[in-house]
């Protein structure tokens, strides 16, 4: 069914390594016409990139998806329209040009950081034609005060848009999915793929990825996995801070004076001594040693399309559910995955024959191995990931979705 044309505005970021790397690699872009620049971002595939403009245009949907932090991308915009943005604030004034130009009926806050409940409303006084506000989280967050300015607030995680709601928010879950244009951009897989990769960041944060730290360290030392991670290399008093950290995990008894060893350790972690020897958490030296480049956008596509197996660990404060980008991003290309075993992946794969689970640590190491001891196996697995991926997982079913949301809310 057609319905009344819809303008949405979604106001996204980019990893700064992604920008930094993509202009690196075209010179002189930094220059051209702001359509030029932007076209070309699009179509690196980071993240969304502009898959909701090409998927809900025949829902009746005319989209724009700026990249809010692109500075030289937003700076072209602004000398186009014959906007001097404020040094100190300039992303957030010419995301608000942007809007009163566009004159959206709906913004999709895809970045919560960025659009907090300040920004929300600012926008709402500047653009009058605006008559919903989503906002999307998928991370640890603060305070969940950053989000009352939104009217209702998208999650991939089932427990996260639960929490939510019984805080007294509107809150839907809609899975993450493939953008099928992908296979269309890549090249051939190569003729000497990756055995067993791990591509993604690692970052030492409460409810972020403690657990991904455990499993990377004992797999580099069991497996053949290449981590293609953006890791910066540690000063030198922060490896002694991580080298103190472990020596208090191994010595200390469990209990001290009444607090448990890990309360200590935290505590110790956070205090403001800690903070100005040491300045910044470190992961294990070993996985350093077995650390590549990052890889964004159809680079980090190529590079799970030529991995033979390639591993997916969810964040910390997922929980017991599936629900991040790599389970239909790795088996979209057609990639053998070994995924975090959770209580809904049935839900979406068929494990032990579209993805392959783990419950632990060892356990991650010894499918890895068998995997790639069996080819027949793994191709057989890669192949019926990619068949469910391209069949249920699709931007073609979740913008049907996406549409229905926006027209309740609306």
């Amino acid at each position: 069914m057609y319905h009344p044309a819809m303008r949405l505005m979604r106001v996204t970021s980019n990893y700064a390594a992604h920008l930094n790397a993509h202009y690196q690699s075209n010179p002189g872009l930094d220059c051209q016409a702001y359509s030029d620049q932007y076209s070309a971002l699009m179509t690196t595939r980071f993240g969304w990139s502009d898959v909701w403009t090409r998927h809900l245009g025949p829902f009746g949907y005319e989209c724009w998806e700026p990249v809010a932090n692109a500075r030289a991308m937003q700076f072209q915009w602004a000398k186009e329209h014959g906007f001097r943005p404020p040094e100190d604030d300039w992303q957030r004034s010419i995301i608000e040009a942007q809007a009163i130009e566009f004159k959206p009926d709906v913004i999709f806050a895809h970045d919560y950081g960025f659009c907090d409940a300040a920004f929300c409303n600012r926008l709402r006084e500047q653009v009058p034609s605006v008559r919903l506000v989503i906002g999307y989280c998928a991370a640890p967050f603060d305070d969940i005060r950053q989000f009352s300015g939104m009217d209702v607030i998208i999650s991939c995680l089932p427990r996260l848009a639960e929490e939510f709601r019984n805080h007294g928010f509107q809150a839907e879950h809609i899975h993450h999915a493939f953008d099928e244009t992908v296979l269309g951009l890549l090249r051939s897989r190569r003729s000497d793929p990756h055995s067993f990769t791990f591509v993604g960041s690692i970052i030492k944060r409460n409810s972020y990825h403690q657990s991904r730290e455990l499993l990377l360290r004992h797999l580099v030392r069991h497996t053949p996995i290449t981590l293609l991670v953006d890791l910066p290399k540690p000063r030198f008093r922060q490896k002694m801070g991580y080298f103190l950290e472990s020596s208090l995990c191994r010595f200390l008894p469990d209990r001290i004076l009444g607090e448990s060893k890990s309360s200590l350790i935290a505590r110790v972690r956070m205090s403001k001594l800690a903070l100005r020897a040491f300045l910044a958490p470190v992961v294990d030296p070993s996985i350093y040693e077995r650390c590549q480049a990052g890889a964004f956008g159809l680079d980090m596509y190529s590079a799970l399309r030529n991995s033979n197996v390639t591993l997916n660990n969810h964040i910390d404060m997922a929980g017991n559910q599936a629900c991040n980008m790599r389970l239909f991003e790795a088996t979209g290309v057609g990639t053998c995955l070994l995924t975090d075993a959770k209580s809904n992946l049935a839900d979406l794969f068929d494990p032990d024959h579209e993805v392959v689970a783990y419950s632990s640590p060892e356990e991650a190491a010894e499918k890895a191995l068998y995997l790639l001891e069996h080819d027949r196996v793994r191709r057989e697995i890669a192949e019926a990931g990619q068949r469910r991926t391209l069949r249920d997982h699709s931007f073609r079913d979740r913008a049907r979705r996406f549409d229905d949301l926006v027209r309740r809310y609306v």
